[in-house]
């Protein structure tokens, strides 16, 4: 081969060999520009952010004598991520009742049950005037309404049942102790998107 074009391999070869970088370059590995840097993973742009989808529903504890009372409370909820983030706004009512139903004809027992007291115990920065919860909102959760218990329901989970527009109606999954008279639920209703433009 003549000295000329081996010259030239030589150059070419050594531009390549200059131009790739090797496993302990700056440029690989786990630098700033990949891996666990600042611009992945769990950086301070998820998580809290101001818009986005929470989760709504109803979480509620009492004790419940059958045929006699209800004591308790019912938090109004939205959480932010779909459910997965931090409160957004929940809002505390106290649930008592000392007069019993009879027309839910699939309950174990029923009573018609005072909320009152509406207070909220949690608001994030959006807060719950950017879930659509205003004062008028909140003051409306005090009222009458109709709650029961289900057990095994068509042969099935044991529910809470709900009054709604004159009809009984399995909302949720409950548990209920007969023994101790506790009673717990988490109605989950959807979700409802907040902040953005």
């Amino acid at each position: 081969m003549a000295p000329t074009r081996l010259l030239w391999l030589a150059v070419a070869a050594g531009l390549l060999l200059a131009g790739c970088p090797t496993d302990d370059d700056d440029d690989s590995g786990d630098d700033d520009a990949s891996g666990d840097d600042d611009t992945h993973g769990d950086d301070d742009t998820t998580g809290d952010d101001d818009d986005g989808s929470a989760l709504h529903g109803f979480a509620g504890e009492a004790t419940v004598i059958a045929e006699a009372s209800f004591d308790g409370h019912e938090d109004l909820y939205y959480i932010a991520d779909d459910g997965a983030g931090a409160d957004i706004c929940r809002v505390r009512v106290a649930l008592t009742s000392t007069t019993p139903r009879d027309d839910c004809a699939d309950c174990e027992w029923a009573f018609a049950v005072t909320a009152a007291d509406p207070q909220v115990v949690t608001e994030s920065a959006v807060g719950c005037d950017g879930v659509g919860i205003d004062d008028a909102a909140i003051a409306d959760l005090a009222g009458e309404r109709g709650y029961g218990f289900a057990r095994e329901y068509f042969g099935h989970n044991d529910v809470l049942m709900v009054e709604q527009q004159g009809v009984w109606t399995a909302v949720n999954f409950a548990l209920w102790v007969e023994a101790t008279g506790a009673l717990s639920y988490d109605w989950e209703v959807g979700y409802q998107p907040y902040g953005g433009e």
